[in-house]
């Protein structure tokens, strides 16, 4: 194929399995934490902790859940979205009924603001934080860290990646791993219809360029994704080729590819396209032997 790039649905070496809701546990497949961090790891005994909350309730001891088990890998789900629809506000459910009681029978209250924009239940305690704020995003580290926790899965469910605020986390993630804390890794909850778009710009944006891969929940050695798998074979994926096919006489830039899963189109980008006479031949092969070839003129 006289090209330097093709368009394929081939799906691309990311590990993309079924979607369970709930806190995720694995078993040893996956990859917990984020390996050795640079400055070596600094153990803080979080499991030797005891804490209370407000309402008296306490954290269970090791003599009622028993030690943790290296077989288990634990997940949560963590949402990125604060402050990228818009950061009006800030409009707190709460502290709008504290002011007005009857708030709730009149949606018309300029207390509840425009009309979608987003509202708190109340105040956290480290305040009405966006998304991508340095101190809340080392803080949720450490305490996710301490928790237990070994991996977040991102919930891009709704066709937006957000990659402003993964970005950021991963920046400050990857920092504190490096200056000798522990993190969790990092997944993504896809879409339950139709994942191709989202699947397709994690790859682009973040596998794709092999950015922070120490920060990648792995299972079985690839990066995870929760998505219907029999719903990205028939995506777009780009990828670059470079492998040089065996050329007829008269044929230059030959390039092959290996489709992996079925596909239902093929495109390509030509650098010498329009710029001198030619044309190009798609030959395709079945376990080896040419079953078509179809000549195609600029």
């Amino acid at each position: 194929m006289n090209n330097s790039h093709h368009r394929t649905s081939l799906a691309f070496q990311l590990a993309v399995i079924g979607i369970a809701s709930g806190i995720l546990t694995t078993g040893v497949a996956g990859h917990a934490m984020s390996g050795e961090p640079v400055a070596g790891r600094w153990d803080t005994y979080s499991d030797t902790w005891v804490a209370a909350d407000a309402l008296g309730r306490t954290l269970p001891t090791s003599e009622e859940v028993g030690p943790s088990r290296a077989d288990k890998t634990v997940g949560i789900f963590y949402f990125l979205w604060l402050g990228r629809h818009g950061e009006r506000g800030p409009f707190d459910i709460s502290k709008i009924l504290a002011a007005d009681s009857t708030a709730m029978e009149n949606p018309a209250s300029e207390l509840w603001g425009p009309m979608y924009a987003p509202h708190h239940w109340g105040e956290s305690l480290f305040g009405y934080y966006v998304s991508d704020d340095d101190s809340v995003l080392r803080k949720h580290a450490q305490m996710l860290s301490d928790a237990g926790v070994d991996m977040v899965v991102f919930d891009v469910t709704n066709q937006l990646t957000y990659p402003e605020s993964w970005r950021a986390l991963c920046r400050v993630w990857d920092a504190s791993r490096r200056a000798g804390n522990r993190v969790p890794q990092i997944a993504f909850l896809c879409p339950f219809g139709d994942p191709r778009k989202v699947v397709q710009e994690l790859w682009d944006q973040l596998y794709g360029r092999s950015l922070f891969e120490e920060l990648w929940f792995r299972w079985e050695g690839k990066p995870l994704i929760l998505a219907d798998p029999a719903m990205i074979p028939y995506g777009v994926t780009y990828e670059r080729r470079d492998v040089p096919a065996e050329l007829k006489a008269g044929m230059s830039l030959g390039q092959a590819f290996t489709a992996a899963a079925p596909f239902v189109s093929i495109g390509g980008t030509f650098p010498t396209w329009a710029t001198i006479g030619g044309a190009v031949t798609l030959s395709l092969y079945r376990k080896g032997p040419g079953v078509t070839d179809h000549r195609l003129s600029p």
